[in-house]
């Protein structure tokens, strides 16, 4: 009999090995919900498995599922997301579950293991672009871009600002992923930058570096006419400071930044990923049944 124990912020580091890092901000915030599941009373302490979900838009996003040891065989895992399925079912008047794999050595296992739970699979792409610095053209087109944003970069930004950009995003109530908590000095200095209207911040693009690759880590805006001033002021930027070879991984999120992407680095590369779907009601064309549509078509 499987029984859930929900996991907090204060018995989270109990389940560390079972969840990355990554996911731990949005399980404090609230923004995912993270669940472990023994099989019969949790003081008897026989994990079967971790689930890490998320809400959008009356759908479920299976995020992440971790399994125990003794409990990783293809037909027992297949059951353990049945089971996360139906708990969600009950629990909330849910459109569907989706999940987005990464495609990798693991796909196959997963694969199987979703196809004997039940879900429909297709093959995507992902929001995730990754180019060379040297992909990147257009350059009076990001120049024109650049002259709409007055961005300052983190290494000229003050800390009212800083202040301010925290404030703002705090303050907003769609679900940005943003840390709770933001240590500047993390970020690349003289490429980050801080995008201001009449003195005050509407945007956010901030750069981290990671073995050979410059890391777009957040791209916000208040507005999606700011981005395009924003990524051109960032790219040009980057042009200077690094050699054209220089690998760059832009994770992007909504329409125009994505088309404003595809024009300026035609050549800009996406992963495959595959998605998996179930419905839990009659199927719909709607606004949830477009997201998902959406989604799959990595838009």
């Amino acid at each position: 009999m499987y029984c859930d124990k929900i996991i907090y912020n204060a018995n989270l580091m109990s389940y560390n090995e079972y969840i990355p890092v990554n996911y731990h901000d949005q399980i404090r915030k609230g923004e995912l919900s993270a669940v472990a599941t023994y099989e019969g009373d949790p003081e008897n302490d026989k994990l079967i498995g971790v689930s890490v979900t998320g809400s959008h838009a009356g759908w479920l996003e299976i995020v992440w599922v971790a399994m125990a040891d003794w409990y990783k065989q293809d037909v027992k895992a297949a059951d353990f997301v049945r089971y996360i399925m139906r708990r969600a079912k009950k629990s909330n008047d849910y459109v569907g579950a989706f999940w987005e794999i990464h495609m990798d050595e693991n796909t196959k296992y997963l694969r199987d293991i979703l196809m004997l739970s039940g879900m429909e699979l297709h093959e995507a792409k992902n929001n995730i672009y990754e180019l060379s610095l040297s992909d990147v053209e257009h350059e009076d087109m990001l120049y024109a871009a650049a002259k709409t944003a007055d961005c300052t970069f983190l290494e000229d930004a003050d800390e009212d600002v800083l202040e301010m950009v925290e404030e703002m995003i705090d303050e907003d109530e769609r679900p940005i992923p943003a840390p709770s908590y933001f240590d500047w000095d993390f970020y690349i200095q003289e490429l980050s930058l801080v995008c201001c209207e009449k003195g005050k911040p509407v945007g956010l693009m901030l750069f981290s570096e990671a073995k050979d690759y410059l890391v777009l880590e957040l791209a916000y805006s208040v507005s999606s006419k700011v981005m395009p001033g924003m990524i051109g002021t960032a790219l040009l930027k980057a042009k200077e400071l690094y050699p054209p070879d220089k690998r760059v991984l832009m994770p992007i999120v909504g329409k125009g930044a994505a088309e404003v992407t595809a024009r300026i680095a035609p050549e800009a590369q996406r992963g495959d990923i595959v998605e998996a779907v179930t419905w839990f009601k009659e199927r719909k064309v709607n606004k949830s049944l477009r997201f998902i549509m959406d989604k799959m078509k990595g838009k």
